[in-house]
């Protein structure tokens, strides 16, 4: 477990330098990225440059940010090692859902019925406050949050 939180404490400490744009909220991006990746273990990113990981984190950060309805929201995009490379080098899948059990086997089982070669999985729970308009407010455990799934594959 020591070096999966020395991979997040590294991934941390670069998007300490990372150029956000205005508006940001950095305190809730910590908050979300230390509980991103910590349920894998240090052998997932072996093959992962940090930035990789930062940028891997941020994107589903600002698509997990808003969610305007209930109901599941998907992403499928195609990653790249540094913003300005063009080269695809595999593509990633961002589930969003309310916690609810089977989420990760019905995927994975669907994703395999059609021959996807899954590399890694990372799968945090959160428990969030947003307000009317879906705009997450803090990750929290107050009484008042929800529990929400996000997948990345």
């Amino acid at each position: 477990m020591k070096k999966v939180q020395k991979f997040i404490k590294q991934v941390s400490d670069f998007s300490q330098q990372y150029k956000y744009p205005k508006g940001f909220d950095q305190k809730i991006f910590q908050g979300f990225l230390k509980a991103f990746y910590s349920e894998n273990t240090a052998h997932d990113f072996a093959d992962y440059a940090i930035e990789e990981l930062h940028n891997s984190a941020l994107t589903s950060f600002n698509f997990f940010s808003i969610r305007e309805s209930k109901g599941v929201k998907i992403s499928v995009r195609d990653a790249v090692a540094k913003k300005d490379d063009l080269k695809s080098l595999y593509t990633l899948i961002d589930i969003v859902n309310d916690d609810m059990p089977f989420l990760v086997d019905s995927v994975v089982a669907y994703l395999d019925r059609f021959g996807v070669d899954i590399k890694n999985i990372v799968h945090p729970i959160y428990s969030v406050l947003r307000d009317q308009d879906g705009k997450l407010l803090s990750i929290s455990a107050e009484k008042n949050s929800q529990r929400e799934s996000l997948i990345q594959i």
